[in-house]
């Protein structure tokens, strides 16, 4: 494109952006850098408020029982590893009903048309696969995602954040928020990072720790993990796109906002802080993110196709934009399953699974929230008997859902709508179909 015609594209983009930032927000949004709904929370954790959200919005009392949600994941042999793949195997023998699973089909097809594909692992074999070769999204949002596309095309700024697929690899949103945890376990199991109670700023290079806000100095990287960091959120429209069409530089972009509380006072949904713990990662141990995670997390669980979007700088981004196949990332709650272990070697510590699926904030519609992790009782509506799952969600609908007591994992991968969020439809399969569809729950292991 010569000079004077991308002078000319960018003119009128940039004459067009205000009225769709307006759109944007007036949608009740998305927000651009993950593209976090801030209306179904449900659906992903990002009402900006949500430190309204108080002990009594939650649907059950844990903490009245003095007990604070956690998980339990007994040991169990396994024939063998999905390194090299998925063994396949039909609902019935692995004791579930597969006219139950094709009931929650018909009730996504129906009420969540947005879906590319959805899978079950039941007892480390894929018993259920539904792709769906053409989701639905509305046209308005068909043209933001367009708009935003080109924008940054023409000005050379990063993109992911406005496509759903890469090859054959899907854009897992802040799904990507629960393997930065992960990463940020197995550098403290390496020794590159040496505790969590460390403070962030002695891991950036001198040029970004200037700060004079001297509450910088008591941000440690426990608040990172559980999103209390004080940095203001980056989740809407407006604060997102400024950091997108900047320089480059997001740490420093994140680290030139005023914090709006000191460290661990509150707990508010931030992009902003997983991207800092990606920038850790990346000067702890001298490697980007991603190299960091191909070696000691994808590449032992044998996940070779992915693509993640960097900064400026070469941070991958530690908010979203994180790209693999669903049956790579049903491994990643495999991994979890199975406390961490992955065919006899240890590939991030059980101590490191336990204190993630800590409740450390309880949140609203029954959710709790761990390292960047979703914890939530589940009842099965057949049987009312509750299970404590976990899971990572993004924006739009894309899932791990892992429910220990049956020892299934589920993933789910959808079209983002930049328009309406109705991603909050798949936490009502777990309970309406999912768990009625185990056939023998036995009932030693409940919590």
């Amino acid at each position: 494109m010569n000079l004077a015609l991308k002078q000319r594209v960018c003119f009128w983009l940039l004459l067009g952006l205000p009225l769709f930032t307006a759109v944007f927000q007036q949608a009740g949004g998305v927000n651009l850098d993950g593209v976090e709904p801030v209306i179904l929370p449900a659906s992903e954790a990002a009402i900006v408020q949500s430190t309204r959200a108080s002990a009594n919005d939650s649907d059950f009392g844990m903490k009245k029982m003095g007990m604070k949600m956690k998980v339990f994941q007994s040991d169990k042999k396994r024939a063998y590893f999905p390194t090299e793949g998925w063994k396949r195997s039909t609902p019935e023998q692995q004791e579930m009903d597969s006219s139950v699973l094709a009931e929650a089909i018909r009730y996504l097809e129906k009420h969540f048309k947005s879906y590319f594909s959805f899978i079950i692992i039941e007892n480390g074999y894929l018993v259920f696969a539904s792709h769906n070769e053409d989701p639905y999204e509305e046209k308005s949002s068909q043209l933001q995602k367009a708009f935003f596309s080109l924008l940054t095309k023409v000005l050379r700024k990063p993109g992911a954040t406005f496509k759903d697929k890469h090859s054959d690899t899907f854009n897992l949103r802040s799904a990507t928020k629960s393997i930065i945890s992960i990463l940020v376990g197995i550098a403290i199991d390496q020794g590159y990072i040496k505790s969590i109670d460390d403070r962030v700023l002695d891991y950036l290079p001198q040029s970004y720790t200037q700060i004079s806000d001297e509450r910088w100095q008591n941000l440690k990287i426990k608040h990172l993990l559980t999103m209390k960091s004080g940095i203001p959120s980056i989740e809407s429209g407006g604060i997102a796109l400024k950091m997108l069409l900047g320089n480059g530089d997001w740490v420093k972009f994140i680290l030139d906002l005023p914090l709006e509380c000191a460290p661990g006072e509150k707990f508010v949904y931030n992009s902003a802080n997983t991207h800092l713990l990606s920038a850790i990662i990346t000067y702890a141990t001298g490697m980007s993110t991603l190299d960091f995670a191909k070696r000691f997390l994808f590449t032992p669980l044998g996940i070779k196709e992915v693509y993640w979007e960097k900064d400026g700088k070469g941070i991958s981004f530690g908010g979203g934009n994180l790209f693999m196949s669903q049956y790579d990332l049903a491994k990643i709650g495999y991994l979890y399953l199975n406390n961490g272990v992955w065919d006899n070697k240890v590939i991030v510590s059980r101590q490191w699974v336990e204190q993630s699926l800590q409740s450390r904030h309880e949140w609203m519609y029954g959710f709790h929230y761990g390292y960047l992790w979703y914890l939530k009782k589940e009842k099965n509506e057949k049987t009312g008997e509750e299970y404590i799952t976990y899971s990572a969600s993004g924006a739009g609908g894309q899932k791990i859902y892992v429910i220990p007591d049956s020892d299934m994992v589920i993933t789910v991968t959808s079209r983002i709508s930049l328009v309406k969020d109705n991603s909050h439809i798949l936490n009502d399969l777990v309970g309406r179909f999912i768990l009625p569809s185990v056939k023998t729950n036995s009932d030693e292991h409940h919590h």
